[in-house]
């Protein structure tokens, strides 16, 4: 029986849902409250150590990270096929991937350097309250 440790949420689990339902694959679902630190829990820190989802369980191999896991579903259950069976388009799809990856970082720098923006915009507004005379 397959098992997916997962949340609605997670683009990545998603991906790993889809590959199921493409190949119309029974599944059963532990659905993990991010919000409510689930993840950080030490029965699932011991199927995946780096405390994200998806997870996927089967027959007591454990699987993360999503690409993986699509890769290990299309190898152990061939037919239908969700990568191209010739190179070009084997390569291609690799293309789509890798671009996805830079996407989501720099998603996350973007998101790191908004932090840093509104914590030097506070800083500065802060000097210009004291320099007026006033306390913030």
């Amino acid at each position: 029986m397959i098992e997916l440790y997962h949340n609605d949420m997670s683009v990545c689990a998603q991906k790993v849902r889809f590959a199921l339902a493409e190949k119309k694959l029974s599944w059963k679902g532990h659905h993990l409250n991010l919000r409510a630190g689930d993840q950080q829990k030490p029965e699932y820190l011991k199927l995946n150590p780096n405390a994200v989802v998806p997870t996927l369980v089967e027959d007591g191999t454990v699987i993360i990270e999503s690409t993986v896991i699509c890769e290990y579903l299309d190898d152990a259950y061939p037919e239908p096929k969700l990568r191209p069976a010739d190179s070009g388009g084997l390569r291609r799809a690799g293309e789509h991937e890798a671009l996805d990856q830079a996407a989501r970082r720099r998603r996350a720098r973007g998101d790191e350097r908004r932090q840093l923006g509104d914590r030097l915009s506070l800083s500065k507004t802060r000097g210009r309250d004291r320099s007026a005379g006033r306390v913030s």
